[in-house]
């Protein structure tokens, strides 16, 4: 995930350490690195290899009783056919899982599902006269952005009016409120103590408003409330949009 990351969200990641574990944060900026991504399926003596390679989207996705998923969108130059390199090394770490996560900031429910996609807007159609491919162009993002959603246990009415416009409101208010929200999941020992103390994922989301609400009522089903919502970053400087934090036994990526 480092990987990913670092191509398509923060070029320059910070790092601390404690000299055998490391974490990383990452925060968006303008600038993209180009990846190749190679398609092996055993047959024959060529790959498939994609080249000028560039992350438009991370999603990410926990239900409950589930492993926390991700679908990472990516947009290809062009591919070639190349001699395989040699196979990769997959991790045997246990997956990040919905049990494992904590949300706070915003919620004042039980959270039955979170999602968010980080979204890199390329250019996906600025082909240039007498090319089939990409020019340069296209490794420069459009405008960033972030969006997500949150199954939450109907229990009392705060959430609901939270989307109203403010933790009091009992109507539509013309000014809504701006709220935080962190998504924390945290996987086996790492070893260490503190921030190393086990492998991390962490999603951090300074400032966002919540832009939809739906509850189905029913008196034969429970009541799940989804709320949808949008980040914002109004200062770079000190809110970013979104911030990353993965915590590892990698020193370099």
């Amino acid at each position: 995930m480092c990987r990913l990351l670092k191509w398509g969200v923060d070029t320059s990641p910070s790092q601390t350490n404690d000299g055998t574990r490391y974490k990383w944060t990452f925060e968006p900026t303008q600038d993209l690195l180009c990846f190749s991504t190679e398609l092996s399926p055993g047959i024959g003596t060529y790959a498939r290899r994609v080249i000028n390679s560039l992350v438009s989207s991370i999603a990410v996705e926990a239900a409950a009783r589930e492993v926390v998923t991700s679908t990472i969108s990516i947009l290809g130059g062009k591919e070639k056919l190349v001699t395989p390199q040699s196979s990769p090394n997959f991790s045997t770490l246990p997956p990040f899982v919905f049990h494992q996560g904590a949300v706070s900031g915003l919620v004042t429910a039980n959270v039955e599902a979170f999602r968010f996609t980080y979204e890199n807007a390329l250019f996906e159609d600025a082909f240039a006269l007498g090319s089939r491919f990409l020019p340069s162009v296209s490794l420069k993002p459009g405008a960033i952005s972030l969006t997500g959603d949150l199954d939450l246990a109907f229990q009392d009415w705060a959430t609901y009016q939270k989307f109203l416009g403010s933790a009091s409101a009992t109507e539509p208010l013309g000014e809504l409120t701006a709220y935080n929200l962190t998504l924390d999941l945290t996987g086996p020992s790492a070893g260490g103590a503190g921030d190393y103390s086990n492998y991390r994922f962490k999603v951090e989301i300074p400032v966002l408003y919540l832009d939809t609400s739906e509850a189905n009522f029913d008196r034969r089903e429970r009541i799940v409330q989804a709320v949808g919502f949008t980040a914002i970053a109004p200062d770079l400087t000190t809110n970013p949009l979104v911030r990353f934090t993965i915590v590892n036994k990698l020193s370099s990526f």
